[in-house]
């Protein structure tokens, strides 16, 4: 099951800023709210990709060890590590996006200029090892660091 986007974030906020009980509000749009995991998604990820976990872990530059522990959901990665993943899977914007929220970690913004090189470097499909050269060369941390 898939994030519903049938009804826009602000109108949610709207209707719950109307509620007069929560519970009303939740049983009302329950279908609206996310229901996946993250391990749910990766899994997902990999099937329409046609990857199996070892070529994504392996693209993302990920221990292979911990990006196992991630796909299982016994780890919870940092958000550059998702990100990582997100190259090794080779995401598009919007499934990165949705990979974040699903983490629970803060999504790409445009108007941080290190997030708008990420953003540039997954819509050009560019592979990790790149995106860290550009990001270096904007003095900006590589998403590898060398630690999970």
């Amino acid at each position: 099951m898939s994030i519903d986007k049938s009804i826009r974030t602000t109108l949610l906020f709207q209707r719950l800023s109307e509620a007069t009980s929560v519970r009303t509000f939740i049983r009302e749009h329950r279908q609206y709210f996310v229901h996946k995991t993250l391990p749910d998604f990766l899994r997902e990820q990999c099937e329409s990709k046609n990857l199996v976990r070892a070529q994504a872990i392996k693209g993302a530059n990920v221990d292979r060890t911990y990006g196992h522990q991630i796909f299982n959901g016994w780890k919870n990665p940092s958000r550059d590590k998702l990100l990582q993943i997100a190259f090794g899977l080779h995401l598009t914007v919007g499934e990165t996006q949705e990979a974040l929220l699903l983490a629970d970690k803060r999504q790409l913004h445009p108007k941080i200029l290190r997030d708008d090189i990420i953003l540039f470097c997954l819509q050009k499909r560019m592979s990790i090892q790149d995106a860290d050269e550009l990001l270096l060369s904007y003095s900006m941390q590589p998403l590898e660091r060398n630690t999970p």
